[in-house]
């Protein structure tokens, strides 16, 4: 299905009653889906709620900068919040938010490998100091997951601010399941 049948499908869907803001079991989860700016925008139209959906944080996912970097203008233009952390204010979390290592977009680009969208966050005034919930700055993420190049250009970004720049010590890594891939602890 082409980015121009879904967004037929959900005017339809909007214009026929559904929900812009999806179930009480899983809010926000029309305006994660959204695979362009126009569909977003559409959501937004019809009601849709910026607040605590993750969106930005999805968006910040996508296959690849092409695809991600409107969408999360958009988002970013119509006021989400940049610095939110992934899940903040849910109680009902869906199936994939079952770790405790949820971060801001800008933990989401580190661990992408994106540094174009690394870069849009920062130079949106992502905040390179704030923490996951398991206490990690998105250059750590970068560091964990061996993305050399985004951890080398937040590296950067935090020296220019004046943020203190260290490696995370080896501790911070483990073989839980002796596949031979390092797991934060």
């Amino acid at each position: 299905m082409s980015h121009l049948d879904g967004e037929a499908l959900l005017r339809w869907f909007l214009e026929h009653g559904g929900s812009a803001n999806g179930l009480p079991s899983d809010p926000g989860a029309p305006l994660r889906r959204a695979r362009t700016p126009a569909m977003a925008a559409l959501l937004l139209k019809h009601g849709a709620t910026l607040k605590h959906t993750s969106a930005l944080h999805a968006a910040t996912s996508r296959d690849s900068d092409s695809e991600a970097i409107p969408l999360m203008q958009f988002l970013l233009e119509n006021g989400v919040d940049i610095d939110e952390l992934q899940y903040e204010g849910r109680h009902n979390l869906p199936r994939e938010a079952g770790s405790e290592d949820h971060g801001t977009a800008l933990h989401v680009a580190a661990e992408e490998g994106s540094v174009a969208r690394a870069r849009m966050l920062v130079e949106t005034g992502a905040d390179l100091g704030k923490r996951s919930k398991n206490g990690y700055r998105a250059r750590d993420w970068a560091q964990l997951d061996e993305k050399e190049e985004v951890k080398e250009y937040l590296e950067g970004c935090m020296r220019e601010q004046g943020l203190e720049v260290k490696d995370l010590p080896e501790e911070d890594y483990n073989d839980e399941y002796g596949d031979g891939i390092r797991y934060v602890r």
